[in-house]
């Protein structure tokens, strides 16, 4: 794997550059690049030729600044690290024992990924934590991510199954018109990663076993016909899904895109609005109608969403042990720090202090 440098670099608000050190007033932008890779400024942009992960701290503040910094203290895994043999950079499929086998020190740390993943067990038990959210690994559990999901895995039985990845632009090059944020397992983040399949289904296995089947060989249309019984599959458990909390062809078809705005607007200004009616009014709707929307994607309120995205950055930030509850509450825009302990504790089941001490090492 390739090694990974930090770009730190303090620029003017008129372009001329300084020191390597972040401080207030001054424009920060945190670059995390592979050594192979290239980047350079134009102005406030960063252009990547290859690949990067780039992090722009939004305000002129140190505490824009940490905040971003935490997002960055993860691996980020991408699809050119795995299969080299193939060439395949868009796609990878493998039995989930031998990827274990042969990636067991990067995927059992806490990492992130920048393409989309599923892995189906078919064998084994242990935990699968996503975002801090923790979920168990037992025969016939099925998951699925999204690009920037943080997560790892704990097995106390060994596992079998099957494993695929792709790129957003890999599924978006056969299927034009189909939208993988349309799909309830994409619609945001912020949905469960394990997916509520009936026991005793054969077809996950099914598609899973020819997937990886289809990808070893060198067959014609190789490709296409991945791509094809990756949306089968997809298709299959939008299906499961979508029967199991009754959400109509109306709220699949109309709900995602405003969804999806929202999201993205309370990934940049959580730290500064934490009200339901502003983001409402940025999206030019009602309150009561944008909770409508969130309830039907995710089952839960406006609130709850923006308060979601808050505590995961806590969380990213506690589990540093480089930062005081105080200066976490800070960090993320609450001048009142017993405020946001109780905040936490009631969302969270624990206190602040309690949760990072389970990541002690």
């Amino acid at each position: 794997m390739s090694t990974m440098l930090f770009h730190f670099l303090r620029m003017k608000r008129n372009g001329s550059s300084d020191r390597f050190s972040p401080f207030h007033n001054w424009g920060i932008f945190l670059i995390l690049v592979r050594t192979d890779d290239s980047c350079f400024f134009e102005q406030s942009s960063v252009h990547k030729p290859y690949y990067a992960t780039i992090y722009h701290a939004f305000s002129w503040t140190n505490h824009a600044f940490y905040s971003n910094l935490s997002m960055s203290l993860y691996p980020i895994l991408n699809l050119t690290q795995f299969d080299k043999q193939l060439e395949e950079t868009e796609f990878y499929a493998n039995t989930f024992s031998d990827h274990l086998e042969r990636f067991h020190t990067a995927i059992t740390i806490p990492h992130k990924h920048d393409f989309y993943l599923v892995v189906y067990f078919t064998k084994g038990r242990g935990k699968h934590e996503v975002d801090f959210r923790e979920y168990s690994i037992e025969p016939g559990a099925l998951f699925c991510m999204q690009p920037g999901q943080t997560h790892h895995w704990e097995f106390t039985e060994s596992p079998e199954g099957y494993i695929f990845f792709h790129s957003a632009e890999f599924y978006q090059m056969y299927h034009p018109i189909q939208q993988l944020g349309e799909y309830p397992m994409f619609f945001s983040v912020q949905k469960p990663a394990l997916i509520p399949i009936k026991p005793g289904l054969e077809y996950p296995e099914y598609y899973m076993q020819n997937i990886f089947r289809e990808y070893k060989e060198n067959h014609p249309y190789r490709r296409q016909k991945v791509a094809g019984l990756i949306d089968l599959l997809y298709l299959e458990l939008g299906r499961e899904i979508l029967g199991s909390i009754n959400i109509t062809e109306l709220s699949v078809s109309k709900m995602p895109a405003t969804y999806r705005k929202l999201e993205t607007l309370i990934d940049l200004h959580y730290i500064t609005i934490k009200k339901a009616s502003e983001y409402a009014s940025m999206l030019a709707v009602s309150t009561k109608h944008l909770n409508k929307i969130v309830m039907a994607t995710i089952g839960r309120t406006t609130t709850d969403l923006i308060h979601d995205r808050i505590l995961l950055e806590a969380k990213r930030i506690l589990v540093r042990q480089e930062k005081t509850v105080k200066e976490v509450a800070e960090l993320l825009g609450y001048d009142d720090p017993a405020y946001f302990t109780r905040l936490f504790s009631k969302k969270c089941g624990v206190a602040p202090g309690k949760f990072a001490e389970k990541y002690l090492l």
